[in-house]
């Protein structure tokens, strides 16, 4: 997979159960009609936007942070895309909040300290 233009791609092997990929991908639905955060935008991939107080705060370039994208034959998160603006860290602390949502607990993301969030 190519990143687009001002997206950098970073290859990951973050494994899941069906299980758990369907509760990611029903809270990024949830969550994405709610406050609009994540949205499951294709059966393999979802969409991280930043929280609206980011967007109010004028960081990033855009509302899009990156892509999760999903391989459903290995059950893996595989690739996350980071929009300009934003970075891996960034991402993986987006995955932490959404899988403690979904799973209630954080499998692959990280947490970020209080002073960067």
């Amino acid at each position: 997979m190519t990143s687009t233009p001002h997206t950098v791609s970073h290859i990951v092997d973050f494994p899941y159960t069906r299980a758990e990929l369907d509760a990611l991908f029903a809270m990024a639905r949830t969550i994405g009609s709610d406050n609009d955060r994540w949205s499951a935008a294709s059966a393999c991939t979802i969409q991280v936007r930043a929280p609206q107080e980011q967007r109010a705060a004028g960081k990033g370039a855009s509302t899009l942070v990156g892509n999760f994208y999903v391989n459903w034959i290995t059950y893996t998160l595989q690739h996350i895309e980071c929009a300009e603006g934003y970075d891996l860290a960034d991402l993986l602390h987006e995955l932490a909040i959404l899988e403690q949502q979904a799973l209630g607990c954080v499998k692959h993301g990280t947490a970020q300290a209080a002073s960067q969030e």
